[in-house]
């Protein structure tokens, strides 16, 4: 390193290294004076602050109705369908014995058409229609895919024997 002609390994270091950081954001924008509601549309009352010392009960006249029309109505639950259940339960095991265990084709297709009959029945019943169809189109493909599987292997073995 110190002969001649030969270049330092490390550069020294600068007396200011360089400001990686990112530059400042521009100040906000000043904000615009509100829009009026569209027509048709009711304008929202704020509350005034309220008065220290005061006490407020409900019968106070001083203080604003309360608007009945902002208040969201209770969640209603869907009814149950366990049939729904069922059927989407039997299809969706019978397509992953399909899927899984190609020699399972035996159990796939009785479970594959169960689902699609109690997918059928459960959509006539009230709640989880949706899962009723979902449970009817698992067993429809199932069945279809399993007659499939049924077909190729009754090939298979026509052609070994």
């Amino acid at each position: 390193m110190g002969e001649e002609g030969e270049q330092p390994r490390f550069l020294p270091p600068t007396a200011d290294p360089p400001d990686y950081r990112r530059a400042p954001l521009p100040p906000p924008a000043p904000r615009a004076a509100a829009a009026p509601p569209p027509a048709g549309r009711a304008r929202i009352r704020r509350h005034p602050p309220p008065v220290p010392g005061r006490n407020y009960s409900a019968a106070d006249p001083g203080l604003p109705a309360a608007r009945t029309d902002e208040i969201a109505p209770p969640a209603v639950a869907e009814p149950s369908n366990p049939l729904a259940v069922w059927s989407i339960s039997l299809g969706v095991i019978g397509l992953l014995l399909l899927i899984s265990f190609f020699g399972v084709i035996v159990v796939n297709v009785p479970l594959s058409i169960a689902a699609w009959i109690t997918g059928a029945k459960a959509r006539d019943r009230p709640g989880q229609s949706s899962m009723a169809q979902a449970g009817m189109i698992t067993g429809i493909v199932g069945t279809s895919l399993g007659a499939v599987a049924l077909v190729i292997w009754g090939v298979g073995v026509a052609l070994t024997s």
